[in-house]
């Protein structure tokens, strides 16, 4: 989690921003800090920073702040993210200023017996100044790939909303939230959408929950968008995660995947329905124990993954029932099967565990096969992963 001061939002004031320092400064919230720091992010004050304060004040005064924080143990190693300014959504005083923010927390952390090294990473929040189709706007895709190929510098956007009520609302919020989360994922950078729920009337739009309980629109559309959530997040080290997943399918068969399937018609460039991205793998099974077979070329390693994971749709008619399993070669090491089904007219999000199939230490082929003595009509699947 982000743990941050939002007392200070738009204020150009450095006493403002002195007193979000001075809370973190007192002994028992660096005594909380100190108890969950290993888990913990710290943005030093949201959005701190309106429309009037200069970029060289914002870099000036956050300089300040880190020193301050840098001084005490609980903060030394931690990761601090710095807003930017202009209600953070002004990407200039990052790319004018941000580097030699890095070269001071560097210092301040080396001087204090760490390392030579930076741990900052800057907010960036995207509502309305933000619109690609809007050449008075900043452009997402634009800015985040300057960001990464030019100023290198970590980034989060720390906030994003979408473009609610064509524009017609309090935040003036024109920007593509699709369009937000595939350039994260395609640059690297980390996103979190505002937010999960009570926010006030005004901004109830952005909740993405009803009474904490039932997702909105907006909640599905950052929990299941083909660059959401769930099918790209991976889970940290610190709660028993591993490597990033290993994806297999997504669109297209990845690098050194190809298609050795028996008995079927594979389509792996099949463009309805899908679930995420724009094409998925269709798969009429012509005979019984037919199957699709993915083979590749070099066997993958399982070491660090614990599970397959795919979506599945299972076409019309009724529910069809499907082997998963693996082969440690092009011929035998067959592993053992989980059953599952493919229900009809809707897509389901399959896990298999390795562990539910003999947790072979390589797979050569992946099968899913039909578990049935007759042909059967077209099933679908998309992102496939080994995670």
């Amino acid at each position: 989690p982000m743990l941050e001061f939002h007392g200070v939002t738009g204020s150009n004031s450095r006493s403002e921003l002195e007193r979000a320092v001075n809370y973190w400064t007192r002994s028992d919230i660096r005594a909380m800090v100190n108890q969950y720091k290993q888990y913990i992010i710290l943005n030093i004050a949201n959005e701190w920073g309106g429309s009037t304060l200069s970029d060289a004040d914002w870099k000036n005064e956050y300089k300040e702040s880190l020193t301050t924080l840098r001084n005490y143990s609980e903060y030394r190693d931690l990761l601090i993210v710095i807003d930017s300014n202009e209600w953070a959504q002004d990407p200039a005083p990052v790319k004018t200023y941000g580097q030699e923010i890095l070269n001071h927390d560097a210092a301040r952390r080396s001087a204090h017996g760490g390392p030579n090294a930076a741990n900052v990473a800057f907010g960036i929040h995207m509502y309305g100044r933000w619109d690609s189709s809007n050449p008075s706007k900043f452009h997402v895709s634009n800015e985040l790939a300057t960001f990464k190929n030019t100023c290198n510098f970590p980034i989060i956007v720390g906030e994003f909303g979408y473009n609610h009520n064509n524009g017609n609302n309090n935040l003036g919020c024109t920007v593509s939230h699709t369009e937000v989360m595939s350039a994260c994922q395609t640059r690297g950078y980390g996103y979190m959408a505002w937010s999960t729920d009570g926010n006030d009337s005004a901004n109830s739009w952005l909740d993405m929950m009803d009474n904490w309980s039932t997702w909105t629109w907006w909640g599905l559309q950052v929990r299941d968008n083909a660059n959401g959530i769930i099918a790209t997040s991976v889970k940290c080290s610190l709660f028993g995660g591993g490597s990033s997943p290993i994806t297999i399918y997504a669109d297209a068969l990845a690098s050194d995947w190809a298609n050795w399937s028996w008995n079927s018609t594979v389509d792996l460039n099949n463009s309805s329905p899908v679930k995420n991205g724009t094409k998925s793998i269709k798969v009429t099974a012509n005979a019984g124990w037919s199957a699709l077979s993915l083979r590749k070329g070099t066997a993958q390693s399982t070491a660090g993954k614990t599970k397959i994971t795919f979506w599945v749709h299972g076409g019309t008619g009724s529910n069809k029932s499907i082997k998963v399993y693996a082969s440690t070669a092009d011929s035998g090491g067959d592993t053992t099967g989980k059953i599952i089904t493919a229900t009809a007219n809707t897509w389901t999000a399959i896990t298999v565990n390795l562990s539910e199939i003999g947790n072979p230490a390589s797979i050569k082929r992946l099968h899913f096969q039909n578990n049935s003595s007759t042909s059967q009509p077209a099933v679908y699947f998309d992102d496939i992963k080994l995670e």
